[in-house]
C-alpha cells in the first residue's frame, strides 16, 4: 500500500511540474474572456446594475462566466485571466481526486478510478483553460454530496451550481440524481431528498433562463437558435447528437467520464445496487 501511494504522490507531482508547461488557451475561452469583460463593464456603468440592453455577450452558461467573473473581481488581471482559469481546470482536478479518494477511501476501487482518470480524456481537460473541468468537479460534488447524505441546504446549493454548468444539463442531473436516490437513500428519506433535488433543479433552470433575458431579452438562448444553425434533417441531426455523446476527445460521455467513473464505483460498493443498475 506505501509503494502505491508513493506512486500517487510522484504522479502528483509530476502532473504538477508538466501540465501548466502545456496549457491550452482556446479559442473559447479567449471569446469567453471578452464576454466576462463586457458583463463587468455592463454591470458597472449602467445605472441599474443590471446586464440589460448589454449587447456582445457570448452564448456560454451563467456558469462559465461567473467562474472567470469572480477571478476578475479577485484582481486577476484580464490579460492572465484565460491562463487563471487554466490553473483552476488543473486544481479542480486534483479536486476530483481528493473526492475520489473519500468516497472510496477503504476499497481497492480507488485505484481503478484513478488510473480511469488519468488515463482517459480528462487529463486533457485538466489542461485545457476552457473551464469544462472546474463544470466537472461541481457535477462529482453533487454525487458525492448525494452519496454522504449531505444536510438539505448545502445539497441544494450543490445542485443549483450543477444545473448551471449547462443550460440542459438538469435533464442528466435529473436522472443521475434520481438513479443515486434509489439505490442508496432509505425508503423514508427518499421523497424529501427527490423534491429537494427537483426544487434545485428547478432553481437552476430559472436562473439560466433569466441569464439569457438579461442578454438577449428572451428567455431562450437566441444566438443558439439562428437559422444557419438549424441541422437541415432527421439522419444528420442523429448523427451530430452520436457525435456529441461518443466523439474521443469531445464527447458528452467522455467528457463528463469523472462523473461516469464515480457514479460506477459508488454503484460498485453495493453489489445489490450493481445488479439493479446492470438491469437498468
Amino acid at each position: 500500500m506505501k509503494a502505491k501511494w508513493v506512486v500517487f504522490f510522484i504522479y502528483i507531482l509530476l502532473l504538477l511540474s508538466w501540465l501548466p508547461k502545456h496549457f491550452y488557451i482556446s479559442g473559447d475561452t479567449e471569446a469567453l474572456v471578452k464576454s466576462i469583460v463586457v458583463m463587468d463593464n455592463c454591470i458597472s456603468t449602467t445605472s441599474n446594475k443590471t446586464l440589460l440592453n448589454c449587447p456582445n455577450m457570448v452564448h456560454f452558461p451563467i456558469f462559465q462566466h461567473l467562474t472567470g467573473f469572480l477571478l476578475l473581481k479577485a484582481g486577476v488581471a484580464t490579460a492572465h485571466l484565460s491562463l487563471a482559469l487554466a490553473y483552476l481546470n488543473l486544481l479542480s482536478f486534483l479536486l476530483i481526486l481528493f473526492i475520489f479518494y473519500k468516497a472510496v477511501q477503504k476499497l481497492s476501487l480507488f485505484w481503478l478510478a484513478l488510473v480511469g482518470l488519468i488515463t482517459g480524456p480528462t487529463l486533457w481537460y485538466a489542461a485545457a483553460s476552457f473551464n469544462e473541468m472546474t463544470a466537472a468537479l461541481v457535477l462529482v460534488l453533487l454525487v458525492f454530496a448525494i452519496y454522504r447524505r449531505w444536510s438539505s441546504f448545502p445539497l441544494l446549493l450543490v445542485t443549483i451550481a450543477a444545473c448551471l454548468t449547462k443550460e440542459f444539463n438538469f435533464i442528466f442531473i435529473l436522472f443521475y440524481s434520481f438513479l443515486l436516490f434509489f439505490l442508496i437513500e432509505p425508503k423514508d428519506q427518499k421523497p424529501k431528498r427527490v423534491f429537494l433535488i427537483a426544487g434545485g433543479a428547478l432553481i437552476g433552470f430559472m436562473i439560466n433562463s433569466f441569464f439569457n433575458y438579461t442578454r438577449y431579452g428572451s428567455f431562450q438562448n437566441i444566438s443558439l437558435l439562428a437559422p444557419e444553425l438549424k441541422v437541415p434533417s432527421i439522419p444528420q441531426a442523429l448523427s451530430f447528437f452520436g457525435a456529441q455523446w461518443m466523439a474521443p476527445n469531445g464527447g458528452i460521455l467522455w467528457g463528463w467520464f469523472a462523473l461516469v467513473l464515480l457514479l460506477f464505483v459508488l454503484v460498485l460498493k453495493n453489489w445489490r445496487s450493481g445488479i439493479v443498475l446492470f438491469l437498468l
